[in-house]
């Protein structure tokens, strides 16, 4: 398990989905993400709640740490699904509004 307390930011790669304008850096495995700490909070209350007992002691880019147990992988496939779902989700009605054309 990483230990965010000895672990320094030149352990860690920054990864996408991350954002200049990101708020919370979440890491999981050697990987970290700069995102958005209210938008985390609203779409996931277990996140939120972690999220509230953090401290101001670590903090990476200037942002509050939240370190994740899952592997770089399946926290990179969560991010992108909370960050892109929404563009998914608009380009597949659009989609359907096309094929309904069609027919």
């Amino acid at each position: 398990m990483l230990n965010h307390q000895t672990m320094g930011q030149n352990d860690l790669q920054r990864s996408e989905p991350s954002f200049s304008d990101g708020t919370l850096a979440v890491v999981a495995g050697d990987s970290y993400y700069l995102v958005h700490k209210g938008f985390i909070e609203r779409v996931s209350e277990p996140l939120r709640a972690a999220i509230c007992r953090l401290g101001s002691a670590h903090l990476l880019e200037g942002c509050p740490v939240l370190v994740l147990e899952e592997n770089a992988s399946d926290a990179h496939q969560f991010l992108r699904c909370l960050y892109d779902g929404m563009y998914v989700a608009s380009l597949l009605i659009c989609m359907k509004g096309v094929s309904l054309e069609i027919k």
